[in-house]
């Protein structure tokens, strides 16, 4: 008996000796942190088809409501908020070929790699959902237009040797 106390006693310190280097070695991460960590990273900015671009402005950018309900939305849809900011912009990943989401109180972008058929559906989006937006010329966005107080953009940036990217935003002033 005593030695099987001893042996549960040296097991017992053994494993809080393992959990203790443990604890030492693994940062404290949220949960988000670890699931960003585990993230291909082509999926950061992947390759969205034209309609999963759209689809997810519409769901996120134009019908989700308001910045709460918006944020609820993203998590349902498994995204989760990447600690860092891209200036005011929160950054929203999800680990499978969905685009990129970026959003503040008044602005909300959806960003993913260039593919052919992007240009032509955004601007079926845009006379569709909002057919009284005129074109603005003269700005640095591929497309700008304005409807009232909205702002619906796309813009193409190349960043370093990685390949273009797409975004696809609406910034509502007030």
């Amino acid at each position: 008996m005593a030695m099987r106390a001893k042996i549960t006693a040296q097991g017992a310190a053994l494993l809080a000796l393992c959990l203790a280097l443990l604890a030492a070695c693994t940062p404290d991460l949220t949960p988000d942190e670890y699931e960003l960590r585990n993230m291909k990273p082509s999926n950061i900015v992947p390759k969205s088809s034209p309609k999963a671009l759209v689809t997810a402005f519409e769901r996120f950018c134009l019908d989700a409501g308001t910045l709460a309900e918006t944020r609820a939305a993203l998590r349902t849809g498994d995204y989760v908020p990447v600690p860092d900011r891209v200036g005011e912009l929160q950054v929203w990943l999800v680990d499978d070929q969905r685009p990129a989401v970026l959003l503040n109180d008044t602005d909300c972008v959806v960003m993913a790699q260039s593919r052919t058929g992007q240009t032509e559906r955004v601007k079926r989006l845009v006379a569709s959902r909002f057919p009284q937006a005129k074109p603005v010329t003269g700005s640095r966005f591929e497309n700008l237009w304005s409807e009232g107080r909205s702002l619906i953009f796309t813009r193409r940036v190349t960043p370093n040797a990685a390949p273009s990217q797409f975004m696809l935003g609406i910034s509502q002033g007030s």
